[in-house]
């Protein structure tokens, strides 16, 4: 999005004419054609390198019960031994 906010405040720049418009048109065809590219290829590139780390680490993964009851464990702070080492109650 703040890409695409750039490329269009750039864009009177690249298609400006008048007095000394040489310069700003060159300046402006230069960097919305680079911002363009640089948009478009962060997409692509994105999203294969997350397809590639998602397959690297796939073997890795367990299901949904297993990685909730492993969160549910470690949030409880005791490790999951159901003591409160404070109280001395068993919960």
């Amino acid at each position: 999005m703040t890409s695409l906010t750039f490329i269009l405040g750039v864009l009177p720049l690249a298609l400006g004419n008048g007095a000394s418009s040489a310069g700003q048109h060159a300046i402006g065809t230069g960097v919305t054609g680079g911002m363009s590219t640089a948009k478009i290829l962060a997409i692509f590139t994105i999203s294969m390198f997350y397809v590639k780390v998602r397959r690297i680490f796939a073997g890795e993964r367990g299901s949904v019960g297993d990685v909730l009851s492993r969160t549910a464990v470690l949030s409880r702070g005791d490790g999951g031994s159901g003591d409160d080492k404070e109280s001395g109650a068993r919960q």
